[in-house]
């Protein structure tokens, strides 16, 4: 019989747009038929077809037992297929997912690491409580692997399988701190990211690998890695106050050195959430001056709301509200840039401008502040003023001046 390849389905959809729906209910047929083969290329090119058709949006539920059978194929190519269609179309309820835990199990032990990476990616997809109870222990044997990919797909897997069987926390932390003195830093920065998603649960059950990160943090010039270890103490520096006086010196060094706004960011954040700017000692910033280390990051903040990029307005404006809360003083002079972003076509970023603005008012500033906002509100073309004549007065006060009646009228 004359098989379709995914290519002649692909190619047939796109030359039968007006029928299209008669196209592939003619197309599921063949695909039933071919479907039950005992030849397993023939099953597995069917099995290929659906997961196409699962994304079109077409259930494919019924092939779930068929699927199951092409990952049990000896042929790397046809397992992988399978696999694919598990991770796309089985979920929770799928009743077939008990007769494939031996299968992914065997796999994991293959000495195939292609085999043995197609099956973490799977068992990642369709975990299930009772898959992740009954496959822990085998998927944290591959930790000991000696193909780093597979080491760094383990970890990933084992974050999936503790989302859903939290009870193998426990034996996946000495793991994790292992898998932090990993020869190879791809592993080690894999370790660092299931750490710090782990760690927004409860950041406590991690302070005792605060030493290992700190170590990282000094050695590593991997700025992915970096985020991820400056957002973990970011956590951590709470609970562990010490912790400041630590971070003060390595933080204010990536401040001063780093060009990639992302890990600045990060740090300039966890200086000023985890209290970091308190610590009572001098930073040297990058023209070789004595200043405190609140003053450094206010003026790198500087760097992120004059940007031109949206989102680093924004994050920057967000940071200056905190800073605002701890160190106001700082923010203030920041005054003239920060009532730029009034102006700003993003709405997002002129509430934040406007949120940190109301905390920088002075006896100096307070006159212009004013006039300023009053000017923004009549500008504003989300709202129309009143003339002065159709407000009615409030004891002696009318609704006059120089932003009212037809000054503001003739502004509009």
């Amino acid at each position: 019989m004359f098989e379709k390849s995914l290519t002649d389905l692909i190619q047939g959809l796109r030359a039968n747009k007006r029928n299209e729906a008669d196209y592939i209910q003619k197309s599921l047929e063949e695909i039933q038929s071919e479907i039950q083969q005992s030849d397993m290329h023939c099953k597995s090119t069917a099995i290929d077809k659906l997961s196409y058709l699962h994304m079109l949006g077409y259930d494919t539920n019924w092939a779930n037992f068929n699927a199951v059978e092409v990952m049990a194929s000896s042929r790397f190519g046809e397992k992988r297929k399978g696999y694919l269609a598990a991770a796309q179309s089985f979920h929770q309820e799928t009743d077939v997912l008990m007769l494939a835990t031996n299968l992914i199990r065997k796999d994991l032990a293959s000495s195939n690491a292609m085999e043995v990476s197609v099956a973490l990616d799977g068992l990642a997809q369709v975990a299930t409580p009772e898959l992740a109870t009954d496959l822990f222990d085998d998927v944290a044997a591959v930790l000991g692997h000696s193909r780093p990919f597979i080491r760094k797909k383990a970890l990933v897997c084992l974050y999936r399988l503790v989302l859903k069987h939290p009870e193998g926390l426990h034996a996946l932390a000495p793991q994790l701190r292992e898998r932090l003195d990993d020869p190879d830093s791809s592993v080690v920065s894999s370790a660092v990211s299931v750490i710090c998603e782990l760690a927004r649960t409860n950041p406590r059950n991690y302070l005792p690998l605060a030493p290992r990160l700190y170590q990282l943090m000094n050695s590593s010039t991997n700025n992915w890695m970096l985020i991820k270890i400056v957002k973990l103490f970011a956590s951590l520096t709470p609970i562990e106050p010490r912790l400041a006086k630590k971070l003060h010196g390595p933080l204010s060094q990536l401040i001063c050195s780093t060009s990639a706004m992302s890990l600045l960011y990060e740090c300039i954040h966890t200086a000023v959430v985890g209290d970091i700017i308190g610590v009572p000692l001098p930073v040297t910033d990058s023209v070789g001056r004595e200043i405190d280390f609140a003053e450094l990051c206010a003026r790198k903040l500087v760097l992120f709301y004059e940007s031109t990029d949206h989102n680093l307005r924004y994050v920057g404006l967000v940071t200056l509200a905190q800073l605002q809360a701890r160190r106001p003083e700082l923010v203030v002079n920041q005054y003239e840039t920060v009532v730029k972003c009034l102006d700003d076509a993003d709405l997002s970023i002129r509430m934040r401008a406007l949120s940190v603005i109301s905390g920088m008012a002075t006896r100096r500033t307070l006159d212009r502040t004013v006039k300023r906002l009053m000017s923004q509100l009549i500008l504003s073309n989300t709202i129309r003023l009143q003339p002065a004549s159709s407000l009615p007065s409030i004891g002696s006060v009318e609704y006059s001046g120089k932003y009212g009646g037809e000054a503001a009228d003739s502004d509009l």
